[in-house]
């Protein structure tokens, strides 16, 4: 196998992994919007102030990003 064929198959391996990644996405934020709340930490509230900012690009009426 040559240096190409290496790197195409760790393109696809890399596409295959985002791909398990994005369809776990749904059960995630289930998971995490349960959870919320129970965030103490500066760490913790460091992440919600981060999630809210990408939301604020998030269209609750169409259910569209922006």
């Amino acid at each position: 196998m040559n240096v190409f064929d290496e790197t195409r198959a760790a393109v696809k391996a890399a596409e295959l992994q985002i791909q398990a990644a994005d369809e776990t996405t749904q059960q995630m934020a289930d998971l995490v919007k349960k959870r919320l709340r129970l965030l103490k930490t500066w760490q913790g509230v460091e992440t919600l102030r981060a999630m809210k900012k990408e939301l604020r690009n998030f269209d609750m009426v169409t259910g569209r990003w922006k």
